[in-house]
């Protein structure tokens, strides 16, 4: 079988991508494992990637045969339709990404000329590059929905059947992913095609992807998020890198930002840059490239918890998920699922709950008096916790030993 390994493969690696391929032919769960030097990367993808375009136009062909009841001489015409459909759909596509990929091209030319003779040189000022950039705020609701109703939607009637989700633990490790599928070239999935390049994009979160200096420089996470929607939903001025898919600048913005990530592949820093360079923010824009890509990267943290996949629309579901450095999975799960409180933490919280009760108890109801006393109570607990642990000796409260219960 030919796997459109960028080099001659070793025999190792050829029967690594046979194994994976066989895998994901047979819908099974595979845990792969190869010596460090042996290339397991590019394996990886050419042995998916493989599988991937020899089975895409076959799932689209599968789909319109499913209907058995029609004459042989209708389910052959639909088949064929079908084909030339899903053949049609790519090419289209195609195209729109490589005119987007010969835009990029000249814009990175036109900037390297443009920084070379600003080097030799100083050019003559032009005056129209400190001209403001066309004021739009004030077009009238009625010329904002005409312009709505024209611009094209933000989620494209394109999609891939299926796609590879490859999920990996530190950002370096994403990259080199990504930096190894850049190498790498495969057949179109319809024999009607003569090009098709690789989609893909990266997930990540608002600390990989955030552009606006509001939010990220923000110390934690949950500060960040909070700042983030505080931002979206109009308060303390606004975001201006967001562009809401609802409205009809703002479609327009997504659909450039999408054409232009599934054009070359990228990285998260690419993408950081990318939305820097139109103002458009990354971590919400990236999430239109989705249903057009055929691979997404993720850390371990977007894949594994569920409400991030929610928020993201991530796509597992009859998804080929490849797991990189999988024996790193239990550790990240427990972390996911672990919360650190610290006993100033609880004090204060504490502290703070029974002065409220003593002020606000005869002016709420009985269910919240009952409720805010289980809290108090709670806390009151947690502190005989915390006293009861520090005056145990030490290797009784190393971690993984139990420290007492709390009555």
């Amino acid at each position: 079988m030919e796997f459109s390994h960028p080099y001659t493969p070793y025999p190792i690696q050829v029967d690594f991508m046979e194994a994976l391929y066989n895998c994901i032919e047979s819908y099974k769960v595979g845990i792969f494992e190869s010596p460090t030097g042996t290339g397991k990367t590019l394996s990886l993808i050419c042995g998916s990637m493989t599988w991937l375009r020899k089975n895409k136009a076959q799932l689209a062909v599968t789909k319109a045969n499913e209907d058995d009841s029609e004459p042989a001489w209708v389910l052959e015409q639909t088949i064929q339709l079908a084909r030339e459909e899903f053949s049609r759909n790519r090419e289209l596509l195609q195209k729109r990404l490589d005119k987007m990929r010969r835009k990029n091209m000249r814009e990175r030319i036109s900037y390297e000329q443009g920084y070379k003779r600003a080097k030799k040189a100083p050019e003559p000022v032009d005056d129209a590059q400190f001209l403001p950039d066309d004021y739009t705020e004030a077009i009238k609701p009625e010329v904002q929905r005409l312009l709505s109703a024209l611009a094209p939607p933000v989620e494209d009637d394109f999609q891939e059947p299926v796609k590879i989700i490859f999920a990996s633990r530190t950002h370096s490790q994403l990259s080199q992913f990504i930096g190894q599928m850049q190498h790498t070239t495969f057949p179109p999935s319809s024999d009607l095609q003569d090009l098709e390049s690789t989609k893909l994009i990266s997930l990540g979160s608002r600390k990989q992807l955030c552009i606006n200096p509001r939010v990220s420089h923000m110390n934690s996470v949950q500060a960040m998020n909070d700042t983030c929607r505080d931002l979206r939903e109009g308060k303390k001025g606004g975001c201006k890198y967001y562009k809401n898919p609802h409205d009809a600048l703002g479609k327009v913005d997504i659909n450039t930002f999408r054409d232009t990530t599934l054009a070359e592949i990228l990285d998260i820093e690419d993408l950081y840059k990318l939305g820097k360079h139109t103002s458009t923010c990354p971590y919400y824009a990236s999430r239109a490239s989705i249903p057009a890509s055929e691979v997404i990267t993720v850390p371990y943290q977007i894949l594994l918890s569920r409400s991030a996949r929610k928020a993201m629309d991530l796509p597992v579901k009859n998804s080929i998920v490849i797991i990189d450095e999988a024996h790193n999975l239990l550790d990240t799960i427990t972390s996911l699922h672990t919360m650190s409180i610290t006993k100033s933490q609880v004090f204060s919280a504490s502290s703070g709950l029974q002065k409220y009760q003593q002020k606000f108890q005869n002016r709420l109801n009985s269910g919240n008096r009952v409720n805010l006393g289980y809290l108090v109570n709670m806390l009151q607990a947690l502190e005989a916790f915390f006293d009861r642990a520090q005056k145990r000796p030490k290797k009784e409260t190393a971690p993984g030993t139990p420290a007492g219960k709390v009555h």
